[in-house]
């Protein structure tokens, strides 16, 4: 018997090469876009107490977000206490389901808690915005520090 050899040259246009490729370009950058990114801010009363006048980071986050709703994906979660009420108000940054660290924003004793400590300011809560934000856009590196469902933080019920 014998065998032959057949060659197929596949003439593909390089503008539909062009668009295959941004197409997997885009997808990729879409993947890494729909990670979910919570802040999760403690509104206890130990540490809004600490908080002058009737500050609350809480509602100060949440007026970022919905200022900035069309670019953001990011979550403002609250919770009732992160055992941390001293140092209060306090904050975490959560992308699907890991705290983050921030190794350059963040002193020693944040870090060892995983959360951002003294949120008593719209200053403060407005630079830990931009850092979600430099999350999102790539200009801000995190560490994964571990997984959020670990935490004993108190949410409300629903």
């Amino acid at each position: 018997m014998m065998s032959h050899t057949i060659k197929l040259r596949a003439h593909v246009p390089l503008k539909e090469v062009l668009i295959f490729y941004i197409i997997l370009s885009l997808s990729s950058i879409l993947a890494l876009s729909s990670s979910s990114t919570k802040i999760r801010v403690c509104t206890g009363s130990s540490c809004l107490s600490q908080c002058r006048g009737a500050f609350n980071p809480l509602k100060s986050l949440q007026s970022l977000q919905k200022e900035d709703s069309e670019n953001s994906l990011v979550e403002v979660e609250e919770t009732f206490c992160m055992n941390q009420c001293k140092r209060g108000p306090n904050a975490r940054i959560i992308t699907d389901e890991q705290v983050i660290t921030i190794e350059e924003e963040m002193n020693e004793t944040e870090l060892k808690r995983k959360s951002f400590q003294g949120i008593r300011s719209d200053e403060r809560v407005g630079k830990l915005w931009g850092l979600v934000k430099g999350l999102e856009d790539g200009t801000v590196v995190g560490v994964e520090s571990g997984d959020a469902a670990k935490l004993t933080d108190m949410m409300p019920s629903i």
